[in-house]
Parts: structure tokens; C-alpha cells; sequence
């Protein structure tokens, strides 16, 4: 779908604020996979997606920006996912317990995934209905 096709809102959210959450989440696992890489203990921490979208403020952050952010966060990602080793676990989240690198692609892969099917449907249910 076309970023020109994307309406103002997604559950309630403006879109921009949803597409800077993906992008945030990419970029705080990028960040957790790079630090093993480069030798941090494997625990990680979790993070609450609700007070980082507060302290970030994705209400005020313009649409083209969010997307902008998010490209790169994308890239960054699969560098990180490349500079992994292929076996073994690679982190000991706090909630997902021990993940081996395929763990943590799948489960990357999955939320973006989801995300994005929801901001398809509710585009489709206010191009249909309106909001």
C-alpha cells in the first residue's frame, strides 16, 4: 500500500504515532541484538511502549517523518540480525524468557507484520465507512 493511501488514524492513534511505534520497537531490539554483538550481557530489559510513546511524544511526530524513522530502523535491524551468530541463544528477555536468534527474527517479524495488518484494515474500514 502507498503512503499516500494511509488515513489519519489507526485505532484511535494518528497513523504516524503507530508507524513511529514499529519503528521504535525495531530499533530497541536492534539495539539489544548490537549489544550482545559487541559483547553486553545477554539479559535485556523490557521497556513500556506506553511511556516511551508519551516521552517521544508520536502524537506531534508528521507522518513522512515517522516513515523516514522506521526506513531506518528497518536497515538497521537487518544489519544487526546479520551480525548475529546462528546458533545458540542470543538474549534472556524478561518476559520471553532465552531466544535464540530465529526466535527473535520470528518474533520481530510477527509484530511488524501485525502491525501492519492493522493499519490495512482500518485504512480499508475508513475508506469504506469513514471514520
Amino acid at each position: 500500500m502507498s503512503v499516500s493511501g494511509w488515513g489519519p488514524s489507526t485505532y484511535g492513534q494518528p497513523c504516524a504515532a503507530y508507524v513511529s511505534h514499529v519503528g521504535d520497537n525495531l530499533r530497541i531490539w536492534t539495539e539489544r541484538l548490537r549489544g550482545v554483538a559487541l559483547g553486553a550481557p545477554r539479559r535485556v530489559g523490557s521497556y513500556d511502549e506506553n511511556e516511551l510513546a508519551r516521552a517521544r511524544n508520536y502524537d506531534t511526530i508528521p507522518l513522512q517523518a515517522a516513515l523516514w524513522s522506521l526506513q531506518l530502523s528497518v536497515a538497521e535491524w537487518l544489519k544487526a540480525v546479520d551480525g548475529m551468530p546462528g546458533s545458540g541463544t542470543v538474549l534472556l528477555h524478561p518476559e520471553r524468557g532465552p531466544m535464540d536468534l530465529r526466535e527473535v527474527v520470528v518474533s520481530n517479524i510477527h509484530d511488524v507484520q501485525h502491525h501492519r495488518y492493522d493499519i490495512e484494515r482500518t485504512l480499508r474500514w475508513e475508506a469504506q465507512d469513514g471514520p
